[in-house]
């Protein structure tokens, strides 16, 4: 209502409600000011007449008293003369009754006094706040009269008394509300006192391609940097720094340089253009880009050729085992159609229209019964085939075939990806090459048995991305705590420092990619870009055209060479392999779990992505922090249900058959994809390593194991 109310006052008026609620307040405060006063006055003059006429009857009683003392000494003993002094005794006790209210009344007349010279001391207080943002109000000119002194209304007095210098910091804590204090623009030089400080010209920064240098005093009032080129043969020599102006000098110093009047400035209107003058100033030679000597990628040559493919099963076969399993389920009181087979190098398809009223658990607890009918090893009901009516039904084959890691890197699917971080993981069921994007994931999570190719997997990983990526564009981080799985790529150039068998240094290497992070953050931020790609976008395109970008966060004091700014170079990947997580969990627990989930929060705009993988894959190992952040996940054959949910949460990877038999969950999909795995041996990881190591040296970091300062 009140709301409603201020609404309407504004519009009639016209007044700004901000104004408007002013004035109400210090309408309240005034009447609040005068029924105070007026309550006070009556009970000040009402005591004060009664205190009088008390003093007074107290002067008279003690007059009596004084008599009646005389009059027994002088006199004899009787009995009017005993009477009487009995009156004088009560009188007494009168009296001093009368005195003990008279010190009361006193005590309660000095606390009203208090108190009425506080509300007094507060009214000094208000009406001075009052008049300061009066003044201050009139100071501040209209955009017209800025540049005239004379127009301008100021009370010298005001300014000068310090009276307003005292009550300033009791007015900006009991009278905030009651004075509004506005900063003052365009007053005349002598009505403001300067100190004796020496100017130092504004430090700013045009443009990331310009290098910021400390500017010279100029009689220009406007000063600006000169544009200077990424290029150093216009600049061979390297001019010295001018030396920091120190603020404290004494007197004399400052009294020989001559004052500068100040005049009020002219109104500049931000569109039109303006001439600034130049100025002198000091350069930095910008260090020239370091050449990026490129790296042959590795040839295919060095894998083995995968033999010839054999199909598992013939057609006649296939059309016999169709029959087989529709016999089957008729057998079980349970009628379907085999519509359609799908054969693969490791497992074959078939799938089946159930009749209508069927139920999909009918046929799920029949699983192993079909596996005794078909005489295989296990048999995986596919629940849901996306895009079909139909169940399907995992038979292995008998004759499996070994999917070889160079056919999977010869295939288009691969070869036409331009992703610097393009995982070949193997073939689906059709024997379809499956290929992923890490930069996608963009983490993954890998977990599975003793023996069920974790590790092959995991090699089958790095050798993509060693064939897809050179050191420029990829670092690797390898954690390998059983020493024997990754230590067979030491001394590759793509390692940004040797392979940790530690777990304290992993924990180091952890912290220092959570640092690298965030400065990576840092610089996109300065760059105005939202991702690893877009930083190097622009720096490429900047280097192109000869205009290297200067470092933000260019530190003179860590310079390699005095006098040159490092110039931003593209940032590559990291990619951050933990062969088991387990033992890593075991001996340093807590802190592992919150760098972990740090890096999978947020290092996916900064270009750094994690593998993990273990070979226990139990809620202690892969934690619900864990999980919530690495949603693309890799299971290979575990022993158990509770495992299979752990990692994909549902079943199913119990059924798998093992040696790089996997169930892919792709990032945002619901339903697991399965994948044959590629293989490729330790003798064809060997030749791979063998040849980066000779096309350059490794150039390890010593920050990245250093321990954390403090």
């Amino acid at each position: 209502m009140a709301a409603l109310l201020l609404a309407g006052l504004t519009l009639m008026t016209g007044v700004p409600w901000v104004t408007m609620m002013d004035w109400i307040g210090r309408a309240t405060l005034w009447v609040l000011d005068m029924a105070g006063w007026l309550a006070l006055t009556p009970l000040r003059w009402m005591m004060g007449s009664t205190s009088g006429a008390r003093r007074q009857r107290a002067v008279d009683a003690d007059r009596e008293d004084d008599e009646l003392d005389s009059g027994e000494t002088m006199n004899s003993p009787n009995p009017v003369a005993e009477s009487v002094t009995e009156t004088a005794v009560q009188r007494t006790e009168r009296s001093l009754a009368a005195r003990w209210m008279e010190q009361s009344r006193e005590t309660l007349m000095g606390w009203v006094d208090v108190v009425a010279e506080k509300s007094r001391a507060w009214q000094r207080r208000r009406r001075l706040g009052t008049d300061i943002g009066d003044l201050l109000d009139a100071a501040v000119a209209p955009p017209g009269d800025a540049n005239d002194p004379s127009k301008l209304t100021i009370k010298p007095a005001a300014l000068q008394s310090p009276v307003a210098s005292a009550e300033r910091g009791s007015i900006a804590g009991e009278g905030r509300h009651s004075a509004r204090i506005e900063p003052m623009f365009n007053l005349p030089s002598e009505a403001v006192v300067q100190p004796p400080e020496e100017t130092i010209g504004d430090r700013s920064v045009s443009d990331l391609t310009l290098v910021p240098v400390l500017p010279t005093h100029s009689s220009s009032a406007n000063a600006s940097l000169l544009p200077l080129t990424a290029s150093c043969e216009e600049q061979d020599e390297i001019v010295p720094p001018p030396q920091p102006v120190s603020r404290n000098r004494s007197k004399e110093a400052v009294a020989d340089v001559p004052a500068t009047p100040v005049t009020p400035a002219e109104p500049v209107s931000l569109t039109q253009s303006r001439t600034v003058a130049p100025v002198t100033t000091t350069a930095r030679r910008v260090a020239p880009p370091r050449p990026s000597i490129p790296v042959a990628l590795p040839p295919l040559e060095l894998l083995d050729s995968p033999p010839l493919r054999t199909t598992g099963y013939g057609s006649d076969l296939l059309d016999e085992m169709s029959h087989r399993l529709e016999s089957l389920f008729k057998s079980f009181g349970i009628a379907v159609q085999v519509v359609a087979v799908e054969p693969g190098p490791i497992i074959t398809r078939f799938e089946i229209e159930p009749a209508p009223g069927i139920k999909v658990n009918q046929i799920s607890n029949l699983v192993k019964d079909l596996a005794r009918g078909l005489s295989v090893t296990s048999v995986r009901v596919v629940e849901i085939i996306p895009g079909k009516s139909v169940i399907g039904l995992e038979i292995p084959n008998r004759k499996r075939e070994i999917v070889h890691l160079r056919e999977t890197l010869e295939s288009l699917a691969y070869a036409q990806s331009t992703a610097p971080l393009t995982l070949a993981l193997g073939k689906d069921i059709g024997g379809n090459p499956v290929v992923a994007n890490l930069n996608k994931m963009p983490h993954l999570l890998v977990a599975g048995t003793t023996g069920s190719g974790k590790s092959v997997a995991i090699n089958a990983m790095l050798l993509s991305l060693l064939y897809k990526s050179p050191p420029r564009d990829v670092r690797l981080i390898l954690v390998d705590p059983k020493a024997l799985e990754l230590s067979m790529y030491e001394d590759i150039p793509h390692l940004l420092m040797p392979v940790v068998a530690d777990m304290k240094e992993a924990v180091n290497a952890l912290r220092w990619c959570v640092a690298e992070m965030e400065r990576r953050y840092r610089l996109m931020a300065a760059l105005k870009v939202r991702n690893i790609a877009g930083f190097n976008r622009k720096v490429l395109d900047a280097l192109d055209a000869g205009e290297g970008l200067a470092d933000p966060f260019w530190n003179p004091d860590n310079a390699g060479i005095p006098g040159e700014i490092t110039v931003l170079q593209p940032l590559p990947f990291i990619v951050v392999v933990i062969d088991e997580l387990a033992d890593m969990m075991m001996i340093v627990g807590k802190q592992v779990e919150e760098l972990i989930a740090r890096l999978a929060q947020k290092a996916r705009a900064a270009g750094i992505h994690l593998i993990l993988a273990t070979q226990r894959p139990s809620v202690d190992v892969i934690t619900g922090l864990i999980k919530a952040n690495i949603p693309t996940r890799i299971a290979f054959q575990v022993s158990s249900r509770v495992d299979s949910r752990t990692i994909l949460d549902q079943m199913g990877a119990e059924q798998l058959l093992g040696h790089g038999d996997m169930l892919y969950l792709p990032p945002g999909a619901g339903l697991p994809q399965r994948v044959h795995g590629a293989f490729v041996d330790d003798h064809e990881v060997n030749r791979v390593v063998e040849y980066l190591r000779q096309t350059g040296a490794p150039d390890y970091l010593d920050e990245v194991l250093a321990e954390p300062q403090g």
